[in-house]
């Protein structure tokens, strides 16, 4: 990835960057791998147009150009490189398929004001040391340092390429959205992040928001109204900036993490793991740490253009934001925004009177709130203005603001110029009345169709199921029914949200675990297993095809197992684990046929679709991509396999395998 665009740190030792134009990505990335291992930065462009992009956006030293580029030829992208306003300095070296003779070569090189024109196959260190010659020998002679500060004055380099990559694409991204008139746009001085985030969940959006403000960029992926995920390209926002400022590695820990990176196209988790500083769960808490600073920053932003892309592909990533659009909402005005701004905002509302909506989807939103700002929210009822509402608010002032605003915001709160308290409100209106009818059938609906579940049923999970992931599964169910969220609702709605809760319970006693999930198997006879719901039997049938395919798997038996697992996934298509395991028997019956490994790949991105959080259908890719040959795809595969799962000693064992292969390799004896 390259650094991005920004104010460039004149610093002692700048490290020099270099754009590889190869239109062949398995040449290219042998170019920059070798480079970065002479402690180069490198970015990659496989056209003309997208190298002199490059150059304009960031700070090139040289250029590694391939003659055999599509469109524009390598000797056309190096005179036009000459004529560019930045590419009088930048070294030039061409690789070409033509033997020249020495006197015309000598020629060619002068003319065009080239490093060296070098023909075909040659030694990649002889490339190589060519360039870090040049660009190594005296630093103080290039004036552009290749890492990008942030934009602010006061901004340091961290020398972090942990984060480069990530910022290459968010700054391709943000140009490609701002040239496109279809993107809808706005302002964050008219709108408000947390207004601009509520409306986009009530609106269901998926897609991707852009936000800009000045040189800082970033991106928000939604999926039906819920932030789940942000890149950014602020260098103090990368991975190892965030575990400092959390505390939980050291500034020389991070610095000698992003040295060791510059060697390897490897992530900086990986890297930390490796040199033992953070531990593989610690990985895990980190990576979420730094989409909520990530995010949390935006919240402090009163200015700042807006661009809605909808229906943007969604990203599947082994770590979300996994919060509420309310508790996100909640959490950042409370991070970033002052008692004196909160009041601003407030301003327009002081003389409205203020009520709890009558919509349930927004009156019962989950918000962050402890007993007294639960009780402060409970007592708006149509009766007082907002004004007079934080006058008698027995919280602090600063306190009170706070979750008025956050309810305001949440679309949790009505407001209207005349008094209008609930009971005359409620005798004016049935839309509170039509609200709890239809919340008091949607229960009965529900707790009818709990009766009927057995426990898999009941919690919505496969059989096959980890401890983990029934704790989940109950976890998410629970609060469904959990008697906070309905305290508001008649006697009759909470006893049914009661008692679907406590059958809930009583399903997740009797699976909670690899031993009472054996026992209530056992138990469930064919009678029973006709009683219970459709979900839970083809659950159980899916499961007994799984047990026996990994008998056969065992037995080395993948054809026959792959047949089992077919009828599995027949059965619950969408079990990402049954899909992963299928993928991995279907390439272990044929791993040679070239058929078979993209049916099995197609089977294993399947399983990623459905549940990005399986860790084992990135470690059965990075097998597969390993034993086809493409180990810096299947690198990424494992490292996303530690991402699911810190405990997955086959990842692990194969990271470290790979750090062994690329200690003793020896880049100069490679051929290009």
């Amino acid at each position: 990835m390259g650094p991005k665009r920004g104010r460039l740190v004149q610093h002692k030792d700048p490290i020099p960057l270099v754009l590889v134009v190869v239109h062949d990505k398995g040449d290219c990335q042998l170019i920059e791998d070798a480079l970065r291992a002479r402690q180069l930065h490198t970015i990659a462009a496989d056209s003309g147009r997208e190298a002199l992009a490059a150059l304009q956006r960031y700070p090139i030293d040289a250029v590694v150009v391939d003659s055999q580029l599509p469109v524009m030829g390598g000797v056309e992208l190096a005179k036009s490189i000459r004529k560019h306003s930045r590419g009088n300095r930048v070294l030039i070296l061409l690789i070409t398929d033509v033997q020249w003779p020495a006197p015309q070569r000598k020629a060619v090189i002068q003319q065009w004001g080239l490093l060296d024109l070098m023909p075909k196959p040659f030694p990649l260190n002889d490339l190589v040391e060519k360039i870090a010659s040049r660009l190594l020998a005296s630093p103080s002679s290039h004036q552009g340092a290749p890492v990008a500060a942030e934009p602010s004055s006061n901004a340091q380099s961290s020398g972090g390429s942990g984060g480069l990559w990530e910022i290459e694409h968010v700054e391709q991204a943000t140009s490609t959205i701002a040239s496109e008139p279809s993107s809808r746009r706005g302002n964050l001085s008219s709108e408000p992040f947390p207004e601009l985030l509520h409306r986009l969940y009530r609106q269901r959006t998926n897609g991707a928001l852009f936000l800009l403000k000045d040189k800082i960029k970033k991106i928000v992926y939604f999926k039906n109204g819920t932030p789940t995920y942000i890149k950014s390209n602020m260098l103090s926002e990368c991975l190892g900036k965030v575990l400092v400022a959390e505390g939980m590695i050291s500034e020389a820990e991070c610095e000698d993490s992003l040295t060791r990176m510059r060697a390897v196209r490897r992530q900086q988790g990986t890297v930390l793991i490796e040199m033992g500083v953070i531990s593989p769960q610690n990985l895990v808490v980190g990576l979420e740490l730094q989409l909520r600073h990530k995010l949390l920053d935006v919240f402090t932003w009163q200015h700042g253009e807006t661009l809605l892309k909808l229906d943007a592909p969604s990203l599947r990533e082994t770590v979300s934001l996994g919060m509420s659009t309310a508790g996100i909402i909640a959490d950042g005005v409370e991070y970033a925004w002052s008692t004196e701004r909160l009041a601003e905002a407030l301003q327009p509302q002081l003389d409205q009177y203020w009520t709890l909506t009558d919509n349930p989807e927004f009156r019962f939103q989950e918000l962050p709130l402890d007993e007294q700002e639960q009780a402060f929210a409970d007592d708006i009822d149509g009766s007082k203005t907002l004004r007079q509402i934080l006058d008698a608010a027995f919280l602090p002032a600063g306190r009170a603001h706070w979750v008025a605003y956050v309810l305001w915001a949440t679309a949790m709160v009505e407001s209207s110029p005349k008094c209008r308290p609930r009971l005359e409100r409620e005798a004016v209106s049935s839309s509170m009345r039509e609200a709890e009818l239809s919340t008091r059938r949607s229960l009965a609906a529900e707790l009818l169709s709990l009766k009927k579940c057995d426990a898999y049923g009941a919690l919505g999970i496969s059989p096959a199921a980890t401890d983990a992931e029934i704790e989940k599964a109950y976890a998410t169910r629970a609060r469904r029914y959990h008697g906070d969220l309905h305290r508001h609702l008649p006697a009759e709605c909470r006893e049914m949200a009661r008692e679907a809760f406590e059958l809930l319970h009583q399903a997740y006693r009797q699976v909670a675990t690899g031993g009472k999930r054996q026992r209530y198997n056992s138990r469930l006879s064919t009678m029973e297993m006709e009683a219970v719901s459709r979900s839970g039997g083809r659950s159980l049938k899916a499961e007994d095809y799984k047990s026996r395919a990994e008998i056969l798997i065992q037995a080395d038996e993948w054809e026959k197992a792959a047949k089992e697992l077919e009828q599995a996934t027949e059965l619950c298509g969408e079990a990402g684990d049954l899909w992963a395991l299928r993928g991995w028997a279907t390439y272990r019956k044929a791993p040679t046929h070239n058929g078979t490994v993209r049916q099995a790949l197609h089977f294993l991105r399947r399983a990623v679709e459905l549940d990005p959080h399986v860790g084992r259908s990135y470690l059965y890719l990075g097998w597969i991509y390993r034993e086809t040959g493409r180990g810096i795809l299947a690198e990424k595969q494992f490292e996303k396999a530690v991402q699911c799962d810190p405990n997955c000693a086959e990842a692990l064992v194969e990271l470290s395998l790979e750090k062994k292969k690329r200690s003793q390799a020896d880049p100069g004896s490679k051929k290009f």
